[in-house]
């Protein structure tokens, strides 16, 4: 069956298998069911951020505009916005950066910070007009069963 009009986001997250059936569950909520197109890299925002998980895997960023790219090419018609969701409890943030648990939340929004910057400044190097938003997956508060809510981020 063809979709009326295809996705409207590219949404990039972390590869950790705790929070995707959540996560998935949220996106179809505010999204759509089949309206984004899904990238994966891990610990999403500092993937893309200033930090060192590029240098450790220097292949990620570009493979980043690739799927970018290639979202752009196939959908760019409808496509309007990339979200950048992250999540806590992030073994990106707490292991391959060094993170200590207490402060993940801000690392968590200095890289959101600095991914969303570096996005943005993609996008318009390439000619993209879509907006960047910040995500951020969280459990629940009281939650026997270790669901995940996705919670926008106002970033200043």
């Amino acid at each position: 069956m063809e979709h009326d009009k295809g996705p409207t986001h590219v949404v990039l997250t972390c590869m950790d298998y705790r929070h995707m059936d959540d996560l998935v569950c949220a996106l179809r909520a505010r999204i759509g069911e089949d309206k984004y197109d899904h990238l994966i890299l891990p610990g999403a925002a500092a993937a893309l951020a200033e930090v060192s998980l590029q240098t450790d895997f220097p292949s990620w960023v570009p493979a980043f505009w690739s799927q970018v790219q290639v979202a752009k090419k196939l959908h760019g018609a409808t496509i309007r916005e990339i979200w950048l969701v992250d999540h806590l409890e992030c073994g990106a943030y707490l292991q391959a950066l060094g993170v200590d648990a207490a402060k993940e939340v801000d690392a968590h929004l200095r890289c959101l910070r600095l991914a969303k910057q570096a996005v943005e400044e993609g996008c318009r190097a390439r000619g993209i007009g879509w907006t960047v938003a910040c995500k951020i997956m969280q459990p629940v508060v009281g939650s026997d069963s270790k669901k995940w809510s996705l919670c926008d981020l106002e970033l200043t």
